[in-house]
């Protein structure tokens, strides 16, 4: 056993033995190490030779840790410095190591809770030694074990076609990205091994390696950073999460101020699915969340925005793909996006006319039939309302802070009178077998038909033709504004060229001289070049037949 009484002394005795390297020139001494030996049991006695082998191994392996010898020298038994600077640095580190009253650093140096300023002198400390401990393994850089272990939730949550980034929380990486999440900590394992677990216990799991416990532990760290990061809530129902990727262990000299170190990191990785109220509940924190990006499938595997402003951390996943991006871009594009928008009337035989005078129409174009429901005016224009939301059309709301428009024809009612309206109106269209009206929990509401399959009456539109030859014309299209008790659904106008025989067809037709058996391409004429722009407005036919001649929808301005 060494006498650690005497180890002090000891390595103050060795210093004056120690080997000398000039400042000029190589003219340098050396000393047997059997001679130090010597010299120290003759000072200390034989009782303590022991103590000064011991203490004289520690001196040797802390020199060559730091490569203060020449190993030429060191494998015939003989000390010898590589040079003056390397003698001045093993001096510094045993008159240290000898005088029990010197420091390295100040006695309150490595506290938690210091200022920025102190946190960075601290991971300027840990990076001098990790970084050269790393790189310097004489069996390469994969050799040095790390000291530091962070077991990590990942989420992919992929919007569209684009996957959902947050900025790095370190003042250091404020320019780096990553996915949504973060690591496991204290309190995310104590709901696996339980708040009574004692201390020793949750440390001694926190900083080891492959843990399964911690493994267990990454489902309520993706809980609760999805809550911190995106305002996504578990327990509320807005998302469903499972595996999809475990990565192989990721080892590098990381971490943010002041905790860095020769780090070993488990990624595992979440496939996000959402419902409708977890995409609102995202989409709204992105409107007032600066640290959230969108970032396409190019830049994920680029490692950076395209405007280069912005840089992706996440070198775990190119490693484990053995850096082949393309592979990894497959892999997203593979991956569904985590909200799918779906309708519950997609065929075109459940497209609806919405109108405020007449029945709402359904059918296949041509052949539209009344619903046949009995709905007061007021039920009506809440429909409207609905259905230009869902169309797309501009609406200005009567009351923002009772309405709030959403996506894919969403409207969120915040009014309990509104929302029992819109109930009532939803229950009488489904006991009627046309259940049009969708609700998400008792606010969201909306026309379930996508876009394509929603028109208006044509007594809201009025149109202008101009001729200007007989192969070139504009016809104006405009829908005024439309009020409802929801609020007002803004004005609309869009100008259509027209060329070839339509100008001269279109006469005729204003003038009540083409029949429909005079032209029986006509209609096909005026899909083709005219279609995309009146249903965009919310228009479904332009061209209508009535006592065998066509007419056009709408009036004349």
């Amino acid at each position: 056993m060494v006498n650690l009484a005497y180890m002090n002394d000891i390595i103050k005795s060795l210093i004056p033995l120690l080997p000398r390297y000039p400042e000029e020139g190589s003219d340098a001494s050396r000393i047997g190490k059997q001679e130090i030996i010597t010299a120290l049991v003759g000072q200390f006695g034989v009782e303590q030779i022991q103590s000064v082998q011991t203490t004289l191994e520690l001196v040797e392996n802390l020199l060559t840790s730091l490569s203060l010898l020449d190993n030429g020298e060191l494998q015939r038994g003989e000390w010898k410095f590589l040079s003056h600077p390397a003698q001045l640095l093993a001096l510094s580190l045993l008159n240290t190591l000898a005088d029990p009253r010197q420091k390295l650093f100040p006695s309150d140096f490595w506290h938690t809770g210091v200022g920025d300023a102190e946190s960075q002198l601290q991971k300027q400390a840990l990076e001098a030694l990790e970084n050269r401990r790393h790189a310097h393994h004489q069996d390469g850089t994969d050799a040095s074990p790390p000291i530091r272990f962070v077991y990590v939730a990942w989420s992919i949550i992929k919007l569209g076609d684009k996957i959902l980034c947050h900025q790095r929380e370190a003042s250091e990486h404020t320019k780096e990205y990553g996915l949504i999440g973060g690591r496991c900590n204290a309190r995310d394992l104590k709901k696996v091994l339980g708040e009574s677990v004692s201390t020793q216990a949750l440390l001694d799991a926190l900083q080891s390696p492959h843990s399964e416990t911690m493994f267990q532990s990454l489902e309520h760290t993706l809980h609760r950073e999805l809550s911190e990061e995106v305002k996504l809530l578990y327990g509320a129902g807005h998302y469903e999460a499972q595996v999809w990727r475990d990565l192989k262990p990721y080892t590098n000299c990381m971490g943010a101020a002041p905790n860095y170190a020769l780090t070993q990191y488990f990624f595992r990785i979440y496939q996000i699915k959402l419902d409708i109220t977890g995409y609102f509940a995202i989409r709204a924190q992105m409107r007032t969340c600066e640290r959230l990006i969108e970032c396409t499938l190019d830049e994920v595997a680029a490692g950076k925005t395209a405007d280069n402003a912005k840089t992706l951390s996440i070198h775990a996943i190119y490693d484990d793909f053995g850096n082949d991006r393309v592979a990894l871009k497959q892999a997203l594009a593979a991956l569904e996006p985590s909200y799918t928008n779906r309708y519950r009337f997609n065929d075109e035989k459940d497209s609806l006319i919405f109108s405020l005078e007449i029945d709402i129409l359904r059918g296949n174009p041509g052949n539209e039939k009344p619903l046949g429901i009995d709905l007061m005016q007021e039920q009506k224009s809440l429909l409207l309302a609905l259905a230009a939301h869902g169309k797309g059309l501009p609406l200005t709301l009567a009351d923002s802070e009772a309405v709030t428009l959403h996506e894919f024809g969403w409207i969120e009612i915040h009014d309990g009178v509104l929302q029992a309206k819109l109930e009532q109106l939803s229950e009488h269209l489904r006991r009627a077998s046309c259940p049009y009206i969708e609700i998400t929990e008792p606010r969201y509401f909306r026309v379930s038909l996508p876009p394509e399959l929603i028109f208006f009456d044509q007594v809201f539109f009025a149109y202008r033709f101009q001729k200007q030859d007989k192969y070139n014309g504009t016809f104006d299209l405009q829908r005024p504004k439309i009020l409802t008790d929801i609020g007002t659904i803004e004005a609309g106008h869009c100008t259509i060229p027209l060329t070839n025989t339509l100008p001269d067809q279109l006469t005729k037709v204003l003038q009540g001289k083409l029949s429909v058996g005079d032209d029986v391409s006509l209609p096909k004429k005026v899909r083709e070049s005219m279609q995309k722009h009146y249903q965009a407005m919310g228009l479904r036919c332009l061209l209508l037949r009535r006592d065998g001649r066509y007419v056009i929808a709408g009036k004349p301005l």
